[in-house]
């Protein structure tokens, strides 16, 4: 199944596309019209409307040719189909692929071996695939090798994007769990993974997602590929200990009979084992996922308060 999808503008001159695109099983159709009337943009935030700001301001950092045609998003595999105005077709265009910097400065003279057609366009002409390998692409329009056409916005680049969202051909997207899919200028599509499933294929679970450490701890999970045999540790900052729940509890207890008051010694001794192995860095046991009770780590006594208490 071929999709067809259109890249034109509106009399605003801006460059309109949804801000994330899902990777699709099939190829597609992608069609651009070469016009000096429309699809034209003259400036960063024309051009890549609906890219995200931080790749927007990378974009704005470097030099960057205008006016040009919308520029172009295709997925690898896609096929890209140029076609002319009349008034164009009748003046006899050519497609030559550019570097960035021949872009930038409209250089088309002594490009013939770059020539995407064997002659000028007539109609709607396929863009080999040799020129859609992965990464970015410069074209521009030539007459005879003039630069006029580039220099009234006749040039357009082309981002290929792969898929990175299997870790092996014929596995399931994403393992199956979360979406394949690539923002505006991103240059490869990647997997969205719902949690507790982590990146880059959603086939490990990621217990540190839902945030389980306080105060500033930080969250090391074992990534297991099963939720029940996932597991993660808290390690605390210098300002706090581990939960000191039990301790104290034990301590304002009274002790009934000598046999519970042994016992009480032992849990105790226990405790404060724990509690110097934390101060002396030793790692603190791992919490199953799978456990109903709360962490025993979890660092949410500040270490004077427990030395109050005791």
């Amino acid at each position: 199944m071929l999709l067809n999808c259109h890249f034109f503008v509106t009399s605003q001159l801006l460059c309109r596309r949804p801000r994330y695109r899902v990777w699709r099983p099939q190829p597609g159709n992608i069609t651009l019209r070469l016009s000096l009337m429309e699809n034209t943009c003259r400036n960063v935030n024309h051009c890549w409307n609906g890219i995200s700001e931080r790749a927007r301001a990378h974009l704005m950092d470097k030099s960057y040719a205008f006016p040009q045609l919308c520029p172009v998003e295709v997925q690898l595999g896609d096929t890209l189909l140029a076609f002319t105005d009349p008034m164009l077709e009748q003046y006899g265009i050519n497609l030559v692929n550019v570097s960035k910097e021949e872009f930038d400065s409209c250089f088309t003279e002594q490009k013939q071996k770059q020539h995407l057609f064997a002659g000028y366009m007539n109609g709607s002409l396929q863009v080999a695939s040799k020129w859609l390998s992965p990464g970015v692409h410069y074209f521009a329009a030539t007459h005879e090798g003039s630069r006029h056409l580039c220099h009234l916005g006749l040039r357009f680049s082309v981002l290929v994007k792969e898929q990175l969202c299997q870790n092996s051909p014929g596995r399931h997207l994403c393992s199956g769990k979360g979406v394949c899919r690539a923002q505006t200028g991103q240059f490869a599509y990647g997997c969205q993974c719902p949690k507790p499933y982590s990146e880059p294929y959603c086939d490990a679970v990621d217990m540190c997602s839902g945030g389980p450490c306080q105060n500033g701890a930080n969250c090391l999970s074992s990534h297991a590929a099963h939720q029940s045999q996932a597991s993660y540790q808290c390690l605390c900052p210098s300002l706090f200990t581990v939960s000191a729940v039990v301790l104290l509890n034990m301590l304002s207890a009274s002790i009934p009979s000598l046999a519970e008051g042994v016992a009480l010694i032992q849990s105790l001794a226990e405790g404060v084992a724990l509690l110097l192995n934390f101060i002396e860095g030793i790692t603190p046991p791992t919490i199953p996922a799978e456990s109903a009770t709360p962490p025993l780590i979890y660092c949410s006594l500040p270490l004077f308060l427990l030395v109050t208490s005791v």
